[in-house]
């Protein structure tokens, strides 16, 4: 009888053992469940980061799920000042006697055109926000386009919001007949595809004149032409005296990162802040007359195809014109395929 006893309680310990391992399996299990859960939404969250092919139809689409409809406000919460061309999918925005300051977010395949169809005698320029805004082109339309030749355009990104300019039939993504002004806290990506043609376009950031970066802006571009195209390039801030802080990646450039001329060579880029990394261009910089890397600023080149540094030839400049000596002065650090590119003419 004790041997029947001692037996009853042995399995039964063996029971109760089964049932604790099966209960621990199954806290393991929904353990790794929860983890993967959050893993899938963080993937989810950070889809726009290093999505395989970020200018994908299918990125495209998820883009456009996670960004929403298309929203235009005013900071002032006044009413807006727009109208809307359906057979051009066009917006036009109106230029004010007040400098008028515009948010956009959310996702469209529309375009903006930035006007004064009111013939204002005296206006000033625009500023526009973007808070997670995903602006996409696919027609002969430039994404943002500031077509007066006077006042300018402010594009800044809103802190903490990623932002998003493509523009996939040839044309520049961000153009103005004016000066631009490019600041914010948050991140921006712009993107630009060839469609083969003259190559005269495709620039993610065109100006007819000066461009100005602020701020801490993340500015991430892949252009079938220059990155950033303009007569002169400055990072600093006149309003309240502060450098540039932020890094501008280009990737997958079709000419140069930065263009800085003009017919009678006047073309100057000056990098008094920030960090310019470059993957995979033609050339880094094509200036005129001064090009200035300052101190504590960083230029770091990598698969540069040609010269790091070119000026205009004689048939790009008005005749006439004679192509100055360009002075490069170099504080800060400045490399091109590991090498070390130190103050000199040009």
């Amino acid at each position: 009888m004790k041997k029947v006893f001692n037996l009853l309680i042995f399995t039964s310990l063996l029971f109760i053992s089964s049932c604790n391992g099966l209960s621990g399996s199954n806290n393991s299990n929904n353990n790794n469940s929860k983890e993967n859960t959050n893993e899938n939404e963080s993937n989810d969250t950070n889809l726009d980061d290093n999505p395989a092919d970020k200018y994908s139809d299918d990125h495209l689409s998820r883009l456009k799920n996670k960004y929403g409809e298309l929203k235009i406000e005013r900071e002032d919460g006044i009413a807006v000042n727009y109208s809307f061309d359906e057979s051009k999918n066009e917006y036009v925005i109106k230029v004010e006697e007040n400098k008028a300051k515009y948010v956009i977010s959310g996702y469209t395949e529309a375009h903006f055109v930035i006007s004064n169809p009111n013939n204002l005698t005296t206006y000033k320029g625009i500023k526009i926000k973007l808070s997670n805004a995903c602006i996409v082109s696919k027609n002969e339309y430039v994404p943002i386009y500031y077509s007066l030749d006077s006042k300018n355009i402010e594009l800044s990104a809103k802190n903490d919001t990623s932002n998003w300019i493509m523009a996939f039939n040839g044309t520049n993504a961000f153009d103005s007949e004016n000066n631009i002004e490019l600041g914010g806290k948050g991140k921006l990506d712009i993107y630009t595809k060839s469609t083969g043609g003259d190559g005269s376009n495709g620039h993610c950031v065109k100006s007819s004149n000066k461009v100005t970066i602020y701020d801490s802006l993340s500015l991430s571009l892949t252009s079938a032409h220059d990155g950033i195209h303009c007569d002169e390039f400055y990072t600093y801030n006149e309003s309240d005296n502060t450098n540039y802080t932020g890094v501008i990646n280009f990737s997958s450039i079709g000419s140069q990162a930065i263009e800085a001329t003009t017919k009678r060579c006047n073309g100057i880029i000056n990098l008094s802040g920030g960090k310019y990394l470059i993957d995979n261009a033609v050339n880094i910089f094509k200036v005129d007359k001064e090009l200035t890397v300052a101190s504590g600023v960083e230029v770091k080149a990598t698969n540069i195809k040609n010269k790091p540094i070119i000026k205009q030839s004689n048939d790009e400049v008005e005749a006439g014109t004679t192509i100055p000596v360009l002075n490069i002065v170099v504080e800060g650090t400045f490399i091109s395929n590991g090498n070390n590119i130190k103050t000199q003419k040009l």
